[in-house]
């Protein structure tokens, strides 16, 4: 018709009966408007990633099959961690364990933000706070362990590296975001080939100072924890997020398209008919 149509889309699902930390804003007559709102979850395991596409305003050539790509971007960063324990040096016959009590990052971070769908480019903006999260052994995935020796296996590991549980990333609103420091605690067990104790327990917490860092969006950050018996060392990986493909919402008359949407370690099916545009999720 003579009517402009405007495209946005984002992921996750925001329906009123799904899991989610988004809100779609409504004006006073009820109607939705383009304003989203995020909410970043307290508890990290149910911290969510926020896709948002960018916008497709003022399409009205219906008559002309104009394909309507989506393009969708990772407006948030994503934090990870992972430790990597080493024996000890010149003994080959020890083991070391490595209890983790806790990881805690530090900083200004926004814990809601607001995203205008129509804007583009598409960003979240939100208010920075001194903000805390702390991670503990059961954020990992201790899974190189044959024998506790009745430690508790949920936050110990042995000579080798472990990184966070897929549900277990930060997922931070990027806009003026400044971490300000790392805390590490753990505690450093050597066992003997007959599995009893060699030495006493080294207990150590160490702060580790982020000077100079604003998180981006669409970047992902692992900071790294190399632990021996003699300390504990620190580096950082900066990569870009997998950007989304470009999705081509035209399908033939009368057919349906399937489009899936690559959201980390689990995948969105989302279908689209030409006509009456229809959304459904599998």
């Amino acid at each position: 018709s003579d009517q402009a149509v405007d495209f946005v889309a984002w992921i996750p699902d925001a329906s009123d009966d799904a899991n989610s930390n988004i809100t779609i804003v409504t004006n006073e007559d009820g109607q939705y408007t383009d304003e989203m709102q995020f909410v970043v979850n307290t508890d990290i395991k149910k911290q969510t990633d926020l896709l948002v596409a960018d916008p497709m305003l003022d399409k009205n050539n219906a008559g002309d099959n104009e394909r309507i790509n989506l393009h969708f971007k990772h407006l948030l960063s994503r934090i990870g961690f992972e430790i990597v324990a080493t024996g000890v040096p010149g003994v080959a016959d020890r083991t070391t364990i490595v209890t983790l009590d806790n990881i805690t990052l530090k900083g200004a971070f926004a814990n809601e933000g607001t995203v205008i769908m129509t804007q583009s480019p598409v960003v979240i903006d939100g208010d920075p706070k001194e903000t805390s999260y702390t991670l503990t052994g059961a954020h990992f995935g201790w899974t190189n362990i044959d024998e506790t020796n009745d430690f508790d296996e949920t936050n110990i590991i042995r000579e080798g590296t472990t990184s966070n549980l897929q549900d277990s990333y930060l997922m931070i609103i990027p806009t003026e975001a400044v971490p300000s420091m790392i805390n590490v605690k753990y505690t450093v067990t050597t066992k003997d080939s007959q599995g009893n104790d060699s030495g006493d327990p080294i207990e150590n917490e160490t702060d580790f100072p982020l000077t100079g860092v604003q998180y981006q969006p669409g970047k992902a950050y692992k900071y790294i924890f190399y632990i021996t018996m003699e300390g504990i060392k620190f580096d950082v990986v900066v990569d870009n997020w997998d950007e989304q493909p470009v999705q081509d919402l035209n399908p033939e008359d009368s057919e349906w398209a399937t489009i899936e949407l690559q959201t980390g370690s689990q995948g969105t099916r989302e279908f689209f008919y030409k006509g009456t545009l229809q959304v459904g999720t599998e």
